[in-house]
């Protein structure tokens, strides 16, 4: 119910309607509401998303498709299912190039094998120059004629409106406020959601509204000081959306850069430009996009805000993001949120870099028949990292159980009451219910997050501990090789715990009564305890660890901006002069004088210039405001006044009275 409703009432009519038609009158400029903030035009884009995956999966769409000539099928699946699904590829197309770009850098021979590399050099054919001319070949400057072409829709009807220059500069203004960074990050989503639903299901409306975004959202998610309730953070809502990818995305270009994927002839290197610029546009749209259209963001005052809740949503108190990260992983309501695709995807990633990594180590073991390559250390080199931090998380478990009971042994020997159930002292309680930490045991909360960067620092240290052999040796490629094994090895680790998480196969009537997590039959004791709250434990310090890097590169980046803001604050003071992340926002950088800003006033709490009634919020200068305001609206013209009522006349003069006449 009202998702798609009027797409699925015209293929209903369609093919139900015996040949009948609909009067379709559409109006324009008459005052109805349009999308005017970047979350807004995203929420309703998700809800078309995730409206399309169902018409997609609809009897609807089969049957209309089945009947249609050829000209007409094509066209309505480019009206619906093909235009999000195309979002969709676009937005998958540049992290497979990278994926395919440093799977053959680090396949390629190392650099310190001279007969290989002299053979590369004299026949061109290095995995830099062929990837390369694979790059130069699709990315050119044919990317300005598609840029151009997706603007011509806007271009044609601004033209048709208001005249050719005026669309001309509505094209040019549009791209000076990162236009393309708005619409990859839609791509993303898009393709995002549709995929979701298509796959996973679960669609439901967005209430989108279309209110003015003259507020500044926060960075992360916190609560109000002054009511107490949550606040949503930007972060939170886009992080599993698009920041994840985007951040994974910068590290692949470094690996690739690192791996050698620039050293190829001049000529090549300068042509590769067009392909640099649109990883950089992706990267950058990924990753900042929702901040950089975000109305004051760079204020340095509430820059400073966002860095204090941010330490405070991980190490002080980390409820808020243990609540957050459950919300996403109960999403499927007891199902496994994954897919066959999503299973051999990620099968067919760790197998590639496997495959290349073990060649080049019995390659390894052939030059160099030592002992020192024997098969134990390709069986550390190739196993994931989770050795140390699994020992580390397991003792921490041990510990607090074992603390737990000695506590309650402590206490039932001096005859104390146990804390909500006097009687039952034998029962052997879980030590943590899921998710950890966000029932009790107050001890520990706080340390999560130093559990999160021991967890870090333990995997980091096993992995390079595991292939420094490799990089004694020099073999750089190969040992970037067993970098990126070991990581997609992990996620996938993390990603069955995950699941095994959602699907909890053991819920029972009484937990869906009661409402509190049931224990399997078989570890109800002390060993599940430890076991449990261990893998409790490694799954959630790596989840925590995964967002603080990512917030914290999403931070810095931000910062240079924020500095150069304060800057222009001291330099003019507490006006919105020079300020172009205003004409950003607002297509208006505020006052152009000094002397104009005087009028203005900040408003404290929200930090939101205005004059009277928010005139620059709304996009205008001064002139142009007053200008709106002394011309007439017809449509709001004031009734005409009354006529007045007529003057009565004046009373008529009374007659003279003669005077009497004296009597003789």
């Amino acid at each position: 119910v009202n998702l798609s409703e009027d797409i699925f009432a015209g293929m209903d009519f369609t093919l139900r309607g015996n040949g009948r038609t609909i009067q379709h009158s559409e109006y324009f400029h008459v005052s109805k509401g349009r999308d005017m903030g970047f979350g807004a035009v995203l929420g309703f884009f998700s809800k078309l998303s995730a409206g399309t995956g169902e018409q997609i999966l609809s009897r609807q769409t089969t049957r209309l498709m089945e009947h249609m000539w050829m000209p007409e099928m094509l066209t309505f699946f480019y009206a619906h299912g093909g235009f999000y699904l195309s979002n969709f590829l676009v937005s998958k197309g540049i992290p497979l190039l990278v994926f395919m770009w440093l799977l053959v850098l680090l396949n390629d021979a190392e650099s310190n094998f001279e007969a290989f590399d002299a053979q590369s050099l004299a026949e061109d054919t290095s995995a830099a120059s062929v990837m390369a001319r694979l790059l130069i070949s699709q990315f050119g400057w044919i990317m300005v004629v598609f840029l151009i072409a997706g603007m011509a829709p806007l271009l044609f009807e601004t033209t048709f409106q208001t005249g050719f220059y005026p669309g001309v500069k509505r094209a040019l203004i549009t791209l000076a406020t990162l236009s393309p960074l708005h619409f990859i990050f839609q791509a993303k989503l898009i393709g995002t959601y549709v995929t979701n639903e298509l796959i996973y299901g679960g669609a439901k409306y967005v209430a989108t509204g279309r209110g003015l975004p003259i507020e500044r959202r926060s960075f992360i998610s916190h609560e109000s000081p002054q009511t107490g309730k949550p606040i949503a953070g930007l972060y939170n809502e886009y992080a599993p959306l698009a920041i994840y990818d985007g951040v994974e995305l910068f590290a692949g270009c470094l690996l690739a850069m690192q791996a050698g994927g620039l050293d190829v002839e001049e000529a090549t290197r300068e042509a590769l430009v067009w392909w640099m610029i649109a990883l950089f546009m992706n990267v950058l749209s990924w990753c900042f996009a929702p901040f950089v259209f975000n109305p004051y963001q760079f204020d340095w005052k509430s820059y400073k805000e966002d860095v204090y809740h941010w330490a405070n949503y991980f190490k002080d108190k980390p409820e808020p993001w243990l609540d957050w990260y459950k919300s996403g992983l109960n999403a499927g309501k007891g199902e496994v949120r994954t897919s066959p695709t999503a299973v051999v995807f990620s099968l067919v990633i760790v197998g590639a870099w496997y495959t290349s990594l073990i060649n080049k180590m019995h390659l390894l073991q052939s030059v160099f028949p030592s002992d020192s390559y024997n098969v134990f250390i390709q069986l550390f080199v190739v196993l994931p990292p989770v050795g140390m931090s699994g020992a580390l998380c397991l003792a921490v478990s041990a510990l607090l159980v074992t603390g737990e009971v000695l506590l309650q042994t402590y206490h039932r020997c001096r005859g104390h009451p146990r804390e909500g159930n006097d009687a039952d002292w034998g029962e052997a309680p879980r030590l943590i219910e899921w998710p950890s930490a966000s029932k009790g045991h107050d001890v520990w909360r706080p340390r999560l997050f130093l559990m999160a960067f021991a967890v870090g620092l333990f995997d980091i240290g096993e992995a390079v501990w595991a292939l420094f052999q490799l990089l004694r040796i020099g073999w750089t490629k190969s040992f970037l090789a067993g970098i990126v094994l070991k990581y997609t090895e992990v996620t996938m680790l993390l990603s069955l715990v995950e699941s095994f998480y959602q699907l909890k196969p053991w819920y029972d009537e009484e937990e869906q009564a009661t409402g509190q997590e049931a224990v399997p039959p078989c570890l109800n004791n002390r060993l599940a305890d430890v076991l449990l709250s261990a893998l409790d434990f490694w799954l959630l310090s790596h989840r925590m660890l995964r967002d603080i890097v990512v917030s914290s590169f999403v931070l810095l980046g931000l910062l240079p901006f924020a500095l150069l803001d304060k800057l222009r604050s001291s330099l003019f003071g507490q006006t919105n002069i020079c300020n172009l992340h205003n004409y950003l926002i607002f297509r208006n950088t505020g006052p152009s004088t000094a002397a104009a800003a005087t009028d203005w006033q900040i408003i404290p709490d929200s930090g939101v210039a205005a004059q009277e009634d928010n005139m620059y919020v709304l996009g205008v200068t001064e002139r142009e405001w007053r200008r709106q305001q002394e011309r007439p609206n017809p449509l709001l013209a004031p009734e005409p006044a009354p006529a007045p009522a007529p003057e009565p006349a004046p009373a008529p003069a009374p007659l003279p009275v003669p005077a009497p006449v004296p009597v003789p």
